[in-house]
């Protein structure tokens, strides 16, 4: 419930190595009401520590002790109840205890009870008395809580959205060397406005990197990469070198299993040119990537497969992969489909299937695919023949940009009526009313 279980069975282990005499001696100082023996003597048992494990004498002697006040017996016994050994869980109990740890002052009793406030386990939820105890706790400097409540006022969760509040408690926390914070704020760093600062966000991201932070090494690597321009358009000397500085942050993500940087290595590795283009590489990261379900891995490796890079050609794979990407919406997989399907390459021709996955490319405002949506609707392939429909494609294609169709879409209304091309035109502006986003 609290999931903080490994957290506290590190903050209350006692090392205590001692003889059979001194065992006895706090068996006795316990029994008379020494709440440091008590304590002790329910950490030994908790443990197994000299003594055999007994989760329910540890129960016994962490209570004794926490009655008498013993903040760590409080919160020791706070888990115990929360996790259900030596006593069965009861989730009232253990809030009762973390909340006598928390009024006297102790922080970590502060956090977790503010986060079971939040999360609303055991408890009703109450964010305002979450962020009660939470700042009681991040005001005592734990770097935990100081996170928590920066990234609740970075999002604006059930309290004001405040940049310089979450600025200040995510600062305060990633100068304690807290990862996680160090690399959320500098994801603030990098937001447009007057907290924009690359050159901090950089930092922070290294300081988060090198504790082994995934999302930091693999942002760290795409900042670097990015640098070079992203449509690998640098050719500037000395590229190489910082290329490489990109793929070893890149690669730290990717080998804790970071599919983003996976991909990134992947392409890189794909579409760099001299001794940084290694095909085997690619095609090892890509499968890495797509196994974990990235959709841009499955079609870069769809790619391969088609062209046949460093592997046999293998169209039968290419469609397949093609397929997954296409299914999880990835316009550029479904226009490929589309274009695989109407000319019948690799597979059987299918223009019902073309216009399935032209259509499903078209409807995200992918201009080519409206392009040949135009052309199969006025030819009339796969779907009833229709200049109405034709000239809708093809008018959002134009909309957009594409060099030939306004051409084509002006071609094909010298054979519609004025009121088809009225009729056309108010199609095309119920698209784009539908799709504001396009």
């Amino acid at each position: 419930m609290l999931g903080i279980r490994a957290v506290l069975t590190l903050l209350l282990w006692v090392s205590l190595s001692v003889s059979a005499s001194e065992l006895d001696e706090l068996k006795t100082r316990a029994a008379q009401g020494n709440a440091e023996a008590q304590y002790n003597l329910a950490v030994m048992h908790k443990n197994g520590k000299n003594t055999l494990q007994d989760y329910q004498t540890a129960v016994k002697w962490y209570k004794a002790a926490a009655q008498q006040g013993d903040v760590r017996a409080q919160l020791a016994l706070a888990l115990m109840y929360d996790q259900g050994e030596g006593t069965p869980k009861d989730f009232k109990a253990a809030v009762k205890w973390l909340r006598a740890a928390a009024e006297q002052g102790h922080a970590d009793a502060q956090y977790f009870l503010g986060r079971m406030y939040y999360d609303g386990e055991g408890i009703p939820q109450d964010f305002e008395v979450a962020i009660k105890w939470l700042k009681a706790s991040a005001e005592q400097g734990h770097a935990d809580a100081q996170y928590f409540l920066g990234t609740m006022y970075k999002h604006g969760i059930e309290t004001p959205q405040d940049f310089k509040a979450a600025i200040k408690w995510l600062k305060a926390a990633a100068e304690q060397g807290h990862a996680d914070a160090q690399y959320f704020l500098g994801g603030i760093y990098q937001l447009k406005g007057t907290q924009r600062d690359d050159k901090s966000a950089i930092k922070l991201y290294k300081a988060a990197a090198e504790q082994g932070h995934a999302d930091a090494q693999f942002y760290l690597g795409l900042m670097r990469y990015r640098v070079l321009g992203a449509s690998m358009r640098s050719r500037a000397k000395g590229t190489k070198v910082r290329y490489e500085a990109a793929i070893w942050w890149l690669r730290k993500a990717a080998e804790q299993g970071h599919a983003d940087a996976q991909f990134y290595l992947g392409l890189i590795r794909h579409t760099q040119k001299g001794t940084l283009q290694s095909y085997k590489a690619a095609f090892k990261w890509y499968t890495a990537a797509a196994e974990q379900g990235h959709a841009k891995a499955k079609f870069n490796l769809g790619l391969i497969y088609w062209n046949g890079d460093g592997i046999p050609q293998d169209y039968g794979e290419a469609i397949r992969l093609y397929k997954a990407a296409a299914e999880q919406g990835m316009a550029e997989a479904q226009y490929n489909l589309g274009v695989i399907y109407r000319d019948g390459t690799g597979t059987p021709q299918s223009f019902k299937a073309a216009v399935k996955w032209l259509r499903a490319a078209a409807e995200q405002g992918h201009t080519r695919a409206q392009v040949d949506l135009g052309v199969i609707s006025a030819e009339g392939k796969g779907t009833p023949q229709d200049y109405k429909l034709a000239h809708m494609w093809y008018n959002l294609a134009a909309a957009s940009g594409h060099e030939k169709a306004n051409h084509i879409r002006d071609m094909i209304a010298g054979v519609m009526t004025p009121a088809d091309i009225d009729i056309a035109q108010q199609m095309a502006r119920e698209w784009m009313a539908a799709h504001p986003a396009q």
